[in-house]
């Protein structure tokens, strides 16, 4: 026989006294309370002191002591409270803080003035949670029914907290326990914040956290409207998770101002941290119809589309499908023609980050695919600004002058009969550039290509001929063994030049006119023109258009290239033109062309037939072979000192059919000035005999 060791021993004495004091721990926890008030409250008071010594002790004192011992609970309602508590007890429940939330419960009966009725009822709900002998689910129960009772807080997570403003409810046990609220405020805490459905009623299930409602409204005062004025409403039934802080709500009727009669629509409303008057963003209300039609949305604006409100900002939306619609009135008559997918919509502005528009001008148009849009309702401005990335890099296209457009901004006031077009207020751009439909460089076409051997028009035109002029990013990078983020890029850059139209959401590009057209430039088998006007302007307005004439008057152009193989340029006085239909000007000033210098007061310019009028021309310059022969054996021009004067006639830059010059060995004679009166050479210069030769006695 071996003999214990010391240290045996002392492992043995451990192991003893640690199987002993956990029995007797057992025995403690497992022991039923008894069904004498007296001696339960005995019990009671003993347990709860000696978990908390000085928390057990207040509690007993202030809160069970004295309603145990008051008039509210009969020796039978008692004893189904012991019921419970020796189920807490079995289950082996903790004083802090299963038992404490219990009895707090229980007082909170005659505390808040509750029938014993109302306590029998929730006795009921007790009783059947203990039969199913679920220990989570009692306590969970115990937990909402503490927090109800003193509180009215139906239901309380670490982020997340729903009260209700009246203390009016039962409980209805059917299979599973139900708080049912007859009519109250429910209100939503979260992150210093709070949401409340007014007049509402509804049944909590406190097993799925779920709030069973019936009518209700939102205000939108948190986000500082008068809640008389902007309001949702609903009358029929609805369901809340009270897990979230959010409110979601079907088929409400939303009220504001803006509108005549309520919208069916979406509520949507969220607890948010941080949220003051000035940055709420909810509620939220999105109106089921989105062909509302709004007159006088603003003066001599109307709105068709549907209708969001976001905190304080209502906002118009559409979708791809069916977008939303800002029209702009001049004259009772529909003038600019926005289109998008959303609309800010405040007291004091409209805003949108990205519309399409259309202003009509006399059956044609100036349009963009994509601008943002600021309208200011006191100063009644518009203006309409082209974006600087993705496709609404593109020019503003002006179909009526036969333009393409690359400035920043159009803005105009409403009523007035001149828009500007120009650069953003404060801008570092001055310059703006209006090209001709038809202008093409060689230069410009060929850079497109960079270090590809193939130019991606070639490409294009090649890969649609038998598609429509359609087609897809990725079959295009398909074809031409590219990768598709590369091609996404190109597409967006041919786009802004006017080649494609390219829907970047799709992916899907549709050739225009001009890619082919282009084509045939280059290879010289199509005319084009080299019409470009370059403004330079301080005050950031690059144009006006008149919209009485629909003239379109630019300014600071220095030059005009009319013709680079015919030599003609002009140089406008004031650096002012003024546009007419279908690329046709006036201007006063200087033309160069060929040996002959133009100086007067009023020309027209006519496109199709590529001509200028010289209206009303102070002297005609031109330039001579010399007399000598310079150091070359060559005889060189030089500028004739005498000057045509009361010129009258026209100049032909080129042949109608070659604006390019392309075909300029067919037509050596131009450009030709063809006068139509009497022209005068008079002598009359102070150097010239000291002005002895009177113009009206000697020409």
């Amino acid at each position: 026989m071996v003999s214990a060791t010391p240290i045996d021993r002392r492992v043995s004495w451990i192991v003893g006294l640690a199987v002993m004091f956990l029995a007797t721990g057992v025995v403690a926890q497992t022991k039923t309370f008894s069904t004498d008030p007296a001696l339960f409250l005995e019990e009671v008071h003993s347990m709860m002191v000696e978990a908390d010594k000085k928390g057990g002790r207040s509690f007993m004192e202030t809160t069970f002591t004295p309603m145990w011992n008051g008039g509210f609970l009969d020796a039978q309602r008692k004893l189904r409270v012991v019921e419970v508590a020796n189920f807490m007890q079995k289950k082996r429940f903790e004083p802090f803080p299963h038992f404490r939330d219990y009895f707090t419960a229980v007082a909170a009966f005659p505390a808040s003035g509750r029938t014993a009725a109302e306590f029998d009822a929730w006795m009921q709900a007790m009783d059947q949670l203990v039969q199913k002998g679920r220990k989570q689910n009692v306590a969970a129960f115990i937990d909402l029914c503490r927090n109800l009772f003193t509180e009215n807080v139906i239901y309380r997570s670490a982020s997340t907290e729903w009260r209700s403003t009246s203390n009016k409810f039962s409980f209805v046990f059917d299979s599973v326990p139900q708080v049912v609220f007859p009519k109250a405020d429910l209100i939503c805490i979260a992150r210093g914040d709070s949401a409340v459905i007014q007049g509402t009623s509804g049944t909590y299930m406190p097993g799925t956290e779920r709030w069973h409602g019936k009518g209700g409204m939102v205000t939108w005062e948190r986000a500082g409207l008068r809640p008389t004025a902007t309001f949702a409403e609903w009358d029929h039934s609805y369901m809340l998770q009270m897990k979230s802080a959010a409110i979601e709500v079907d088929s409400v009727v939303f009220n504001d101002p803006y509108f005549e009669r309520g919208m069916l629509g979406k509520l949507t409303d969220k607890v948010l941290a941080n949220v003051t008057v000035e940055n709420a963003s909810y509620p939220r209300f999105e109106s089921y119809d989105r062909r509302m039609r709004i007159k006088d949305i603003a003066s001599g604006i109307d709105f068709e589309g549907g209708f969001t409100m976001e905190g304080a900002k209502l906002r118009g939306y559409g979708t791809k499908d069916e977008p939303a619609f800002l029209t702009f009135y001049r004259d009772q008559k529909p003038f600019i023609i926005t289109k998008g997918l959303l609309y800010e919509i405040e007291p004091g502005r409209i805003a949108s980050e990205e519309v399409g528009v259309v202003i009509r001008l006399a059956g044609d148009s100036i349009h963009h695919h994509g601008v943002s849009l600021r309208y200011l309702k006191e100063k009644q401005t518009l203006s309409l600004i082209k974006k600087d990335e993705g496709v609404g890099k593109s020019p503003f296209y002006d179909s009526y002058h036969q333009l393409d457009m690359y400035c920043e901004m159009i803005s105009w006031k409403m009523g007035e009969p001149v828009m500007s077009f120009g650069n953003l207020h404060g801008s570092s751009q001055t310059r703006a550039s209006f090209e001709s439909y038809d202008y093409f460089r060689e230069n410009r076409y060929r850079a497109m290509m960079g270090m590809d051997a193939v130019h991606p028009l070639a490409r294009i035109n090649d890969m649609t001929r038998n598609s429509g002029g359609t087609f897809y990013a990725q079959e295009f990078a398909t074809a031409n063994r590219m990768q598709k983020e590369n091609v996404v890029q190109m597409l967006i850059d041919l786009a802004n030049k006017g080649y494609l139209r390219y829907d970047v959401e799709n992916e899907y590009a549709e050739v225009t006119p001009r890619l082919r057209q282009h084509i045939l430039n280059s290879a010289g088998k199509l005319d084009h023109d080299a019409l470009q006007f370059n403004s330079n302007t301080d005050d950031g307005t690059n144009a006006t258009l008149d919209l009485l004439t629909n003239d379109l008057a630019l300014q600071g152009v220095a030059r005009i290239v009319m013709s680079d193989s015919q030599d003609v340029k002009i140089f406008p006085e004031g650096r002012s033109v003024t546009l007419k239909k279908g690329r046709d000007f006036t201007f006063a000033g200087a033309i160069h062309a060929g040996r002959l210098k133009f100086h007067g007061k009023e020309y027209y310019f006519h496109y199709d037939d590529f001509i200028i009028d010289l209206l009303n021309v102070d002297s005609v310059s031109f330039m001579a072979s010399s007399f000598k022969m310079n150091d070359d054996g060559e005889y060189t021009l030089v500028q004739v000192k005498n000057v045509l004067e009361q010129v009258t006639g026209t100049l032909e830059i080129d042949a109608p059919g070659n604006k390019s010059g392309l075909k300029q060995k067919d037509f050596p004679a131009f450009p030709k000035f063809n006068s139509t009166r009497e022209s005068f050479v008079y002598y009359d210069r102070p150097t010239i005999q000291k002005g002895a030769y009177d113009r009206d006695r000697f020409y």
